[in-house]
């Protein structure tokens, strides 16, 4: 779960928050 928070922030920037 950690990593997902940590990678979410760059996913965020990307578009690619498809799991969130």
């Amino acid at each position: 779960p950690c990593k997902c928070k940590i990678v979410s922030r760059a996913d965020l920037e990307g578009g690619d928050n498809s799991e969130n």
